[in-house]
């Protein structure tokens, strides 16, 4: 429940062994409190919170109480985290494969269409895009890169922060990329 009159925060930081007293003293049952001690050095008691919550119990209007079902375990809470952790992976992986492909796709498809510098002519995209504040915010991205390739082509030709589209494909931002997707004449989608 959300007051109309903010209250100061005051909760002191506790120890690994002072949290799980408290978790316990809730109802968390623990068979191995060293083992439990030791998760919680590594993985935080707020990090953890997440799992415990749907074993909160609710009063009778619905809401979540501090006290926790009977039964819970410390193992059943470390169980969904790690479940959680293992998905999360998952889906970074599948997200970054999807990510560098569509980086490919467009890139190639903008570098044999229309050149190493395809993505510098307003004349590529829509005339509604507006590029000259994407290549502002583009060069400002590659100003930024501590890449290697980066300070090699700087080194190297003259132009900088001009770079082939396939470089700055790897340089930009997913949102950059994005806009230039979003920018791009529909024949080149």
């Amino acid at each position: 429940m959300i007051t109309s009159h903010p209250v100061l925060y005051s909760k002191c930081a506790l120890s690994y062994d002072e949290q799980l007293a408290l978790l316990e003293q809730r109802g968390l049952e623990v068979a191995d409190r060293p083992y439990a001690i030791d998760i919680l050095s590594r993985i935080s008691y707020y990090r953890l919170s997440a799992y415990w919550h749907p074993f909160r119990m609710k009063d009778a209007d619905g809401l979540r109480q501090s006290r926790l079902q009977p039964g819970t375990t410390f193992e059943e809470v470390l169980s969904l985290y790690e479940f959680d952790r293992k998905l999360r992976l998952l889906v970074l992986d599948a997200l970054e494969r999807v990510e560098v492909s569509i980086r490919t796709a467009v890139t190639h498809r903008l570098g044999i269409v229309h050149g190493t510098f395809a993505h510098e002519d307003p004349n590529n995209f829509h005339p509604r895009f507006d590029h000259k504040a994407w290549v502002v915010k583009l060069h400002h991205e590659t100003h930024r890169s501590s890449d290697a390739f980066t300070a090699h082509y700087q080194a190297s030709y003259s132009g900088f922060p001009r770079m082939p589209v396939w470089m700055m494909s790897e340089l930009i931002s997913l949102g950059s990329l994005s806009r230039m997707y979003r920018g791009m004449q529909h024949s080149d989608k």
